[in-house]
């Protein structure tokens, strides 16, 4: 791996005599200091200067809070030395491109969105848009949660997704601390949260103050050439607070909530269009306001005519920092981008309250039984692949600060565990959200795969009444009003894990959290951390220059990424051997009942390539009875993009104390004419993986018990399968390793007939192949939904009498 190969390159030669790191930077020369530091520099913020700063109370200010710093590097520069990296000279993009796939359009990163190929067209010809992607957040930099950093980083658009988010490569770099400006004492007053703000894009506007006129630069970029540079705003990644303080939005219980578009507050429920709010506009609408108020310019006095005209178009009495970059190279709204961890996992968590709710409603006193019994299977769930365990319960009030990934692992079950006890509208509408999340969490996207993510949220939305009732907001809050901006960013800028806040919060680790703890805790902190990271930075930065094996380490990575990309054979490989086992031992045992039988048959039908039906007594021997037994298959394959996707298949009844079933989908030739030309799907269950001999060949087998589909439909959208018990092995059957294609996730139908198998033990009649599982499976779903008509009594329709006019638009809505 690549990151392996930088922890064992030495920056500096002698690296063992260095006992800190104050000494290991004491033996760098001057000019190489002065050629590869990037370094910060402190401001202190003259209030004097700050646009919209109420100064009337500037002096209570200062003597409460003191005057705030701005730690900045410049922004000009850190791009231009990112975008000249040689760690990147083969990979950078400098252009847009089109990328297509069977001759449909493809979303992928950045570079194939319409976004770059827009700004490029309006550009001159031979410019480079240079796409910077910024983001900020709040963080807490010690356990006592006293202290706290507001970092913004920076990468650029043109280092492929892989590059600028990889930890030991430094694509993404400190830009800047913001001042943290807190006080209980001032907390109350009415101007003191306007006064932070009107600071904040005060400290923006200085940080981007490089790009503030139009401008071509002359960059130095891939291989130490000079290209023509046009800076633009690829990104501002950020949770809906920031990118409401960013907009100078007034969020929470307002007309028009939204940083991005002027919806009204009240519609965020519904699926539709509004107009969408530019930099231009907002400026305009600011300098309305102000003549309405004041007719001329001049110092602005806090009184109620002025929250009321700017309540009304949803906006703070603030200059934004943006409105004076280039247009539209510079558009804040447009690159207000949507977010999986702080967008999908916070509305699914919103639903899954009122998910609660409902069930506690409409069952009485029986809810909190029927909670208890929804959490027990959510407990005993099969396990599958790196899925989270819920022993706690599922729902939010069960689990104690969840992070997005366990609501992904909780995703994949919750309809499965729950379905049989809510309605169905209530779990139609739960599968298309599902849906919408998987559309929009993929690797890649084409319009018909968007056409469908916009469909199932279609439903989503027309489903969603079902649990107005149990919404503080009646469902009218603003992540559930962007969803529908998923297809939009996705079209401009690609795929959104290449701009999700996942990596910024990742970030947070290598520029905050641990140098925070080189400081001394207590004076300066900021200032010592910055300290820090430029010498970490001029420390990577020279020991990457002078080195030329890194550079070619990267591009044989980049060539070898390209070759696997085009590997569409899977592998195979057995691990875990336990002891040899006799074939013929093992045919007593009630579980491999008849295997001497069905694996003489393999050989005689599969191998021989005979057809014809023949006596037990004339089935062919095996060469040893004595066969190696595996309790781990590993398959391995690579998706469009070359990464590795590795599965493990494993035959024990128990794992890590708990029953366990590995389920996989095989596929065999069509049974006339043994061709691969028409192949079919058989689902099993893995029991037994191991070689056996035969002719005086080895052969890699999997003995597994068949699971048949039904066909019927399934109010999870769920395909519904069932053990084939009937004949007389009970649906073994024995394959090649190679006709393994992948795993499933196979779960219990609980509200079907279970019963007692007198030699499998305790089974169900109907089991739920889940394809909320995983992409691969949810991508081959043959599941059949019902549907419900709108007309019908049983359909819950909005209500207004459920709006609480005081929540509506509120942000943390999941009381």
């Amino acid at each position: 791996m690549i990151a392996q190969e930088h922890a064992r390159v030495a920056p500096l030669e002698h690296n063992a005599l260095f006992t800190t790191f104050d000494s290991v930077f004491r033996t760098i020369s001057k000019n190489q200091s002065e050629k590869y530091t990037q370094p910060f520099k402190t401001e202190k913020i003259d209030l004097d200067l700050v646009p919209d700063f109420p100064k009337k109370h500037k002096q209570q200010f200062l003597e409460v809070i003191g005057q705030p710093s701005l730690i900045y590097r410049d922004i000009r520069n850190l791009a231009e030395k990112l975008f000249s990296h040689p760690l990147f000279n083969d990979v950078t993009r400098l252009h847009p491109a089109t990328v297509t796939r069977d001759g449909k359009r493809v979303y992928s990163d950045i570079y194939s969105g319409q976004w770059w190929q827009e700004l490029q067209k309006i550009s001159k010809e031979g410019c480079v848009i240079l796409g910077l992607m910024l983001a900020s957040d709040k963080t807490v930099i010690t356990g006592n949660l006293r202290n706290s950093a507001w970092p913004i980083y920076l990468k650029l658009a043109n280092t492929p997704f892989e590059y600028r988010t990889k930890d030991t490569l430094h694509g993404t770099r400190l830009l800047a601390y913001l001042p943290v400006i807190e006080s209980k004492r001032l907390s109350n007053k009415k101007w003191f949260p306007l006064a932070k703000k009107a600071i904040f894009h005060y400290c923006i506007s200085l940080v981007m103050a490089p790009f503030r006129k139009f401008d071509i630069f002359k960059m130095q970029g891939p291989d130490q050439k000079v290209y023509k540079c046009i800076p633009a705003l690829a990104a501002y990644s950020a949770d809906y607070q920031e990118q409401s303080l960013l907009a100078l939005v007034k969020s929470g219980n307002t007309a028009r909530g939204c940083p991005r578009c002027f919806v009204l507050t009240s519609e965020y429920r519904e699926n539709g269009t509004a107009e969408l709010r530019t930099s231009s506009k907002m400026e305009h609408l600011y300098k309305l306001g102000n003549g309405l108020l004041h007719g001329t310019e001049g110092e602005k006095e806090e009184d109620e005519e002025d929250e009321e005209i700017f309540m009304e178009i949803s906006m703070h009495n603030i200059q934004n920092a943006f409105w004076k970059l280039p247009q539209p190279f510079f558009d804040l709204h447009d690159s207000l981008l949507v977010d999986d961890l702080h967008q999908l996992g916070d509305v699914y968590e919103h639903l899954l309250n009122c998910l609660d709710k409902l069930i506690m409603d409409l069952n009485g006193t029986k809810g909190a039984s029927i909670i208890e019994e929804i959490n027990n299977r959510a407990s005993m769930i099969p396990q599958y692949k790196d899925h989270r365990r819920f022993n706690q319960g599922i729902f939010p009030r069960f689990l104690r600060n969840p992070t997005y990934t366990e609501w992904r692992s909780n995703m994949a079950i919750i309809l499965p565990c729950c379905y049989d006890y809510i309605p169905l509208q209530a779990a139609l509408c739960l599968r298309h959200f599902l849906d919408f999340v998987m559309h929009a969490t993929a690797e890649e996207h084409t319009e018909d795969s968007l056409t469908e993510m916009e469909e199932s949220l279609d439903a989503y939305y027309k489903y969603s009444p079902i649990f107005q009732k149990y919404s503080p907001s009646g469902l009218n809050f603003p992540k559930n009003h962007m969803l529908q901006k998923y297809a939009h960013d996705i079209r401009s800028r690609g795929i959104i894990r290449g701009y999700s806040t996942t990596s910024s919060e990742h970030q947070h680790t290598i520029d905050v959290k641990k140098p925070a703890k080189r400081t001394n805790g207590r004076f300066d902190s900021l200032s010592q951390m910055a300290n820090f990271i430029q010498k970490k930075d001029l420390l990577f930065d020279i020991a990457i220059n002078q080195s030329s094996t890194l550079t070619t380490s990267l591009r044989a990575k980049a060539t070898i990424s390209k070759i696997i990309s085009r590997r569409s054979q899977l592998s195979y490989k057995l691990a875990s051997e336990t002891d040899p086992k006799e074939v013929s031992v093992l045919s007593q045992q009630g579980t491999f009942h008849g295997l001497s039988i069905i694996l003489r048959s393999f050989f005689h039908t599969t191998i021989d390539n005979n057809f014809a039906r023949v006596a037990l007594r004339n089935l062919p021997q095996l060469d040893d009875d004595t066969i190696k037994v595996y309790q781990t298959l590993i398959v391995e394959d690579c998706d469009s993009n070359g990464k590795v996707i590795i599965d493990k298949i494993r035959t024990h009844d128990q794992f890590h104390g708990r029953e366990r079933k590995d389920f996989a989908v095989f596929e065999f030739p069509n049974i006339k004419d043994r061709s691969d030309k028409e192949i079919y799907e058989s689902y099993g269950q893995v029991l037994m993986v191991f070689r056996a001999k035969y002719r005086g060949r080895e052969y890699d087998l999997v003995l597994a018990r068949r699971y048949c589909p039904l066909g019927e439909t399934h109010k999870t959208g769920l395909e519904v399968i069932s053990p084939d018990l009937d004949d007389t092995y009970k649906g073994l059957f024995i394959s090649q390793i190679e006709r393994v294609k992948r795993t499933i996730h196979v779960v219990p139908d609980y509200d079907s007939d279970a019963f007692v198998d007198p030699v499998l033990g305790s089974m169900y009649g109907k089991y739920l192949l889940n394809h909320d599982s995983d992409r691969f499976s949810w991508c081959n779903s043959r599941g059949r939904l019902p549907h419900i008509n709108e007309r019908s009594k049983e359909f819950v329709h909005w209500n207004k009498e459920y709006d609480n006019p005081k929540q509506v638009g509120t942000e943390d809505d999941d009381a």
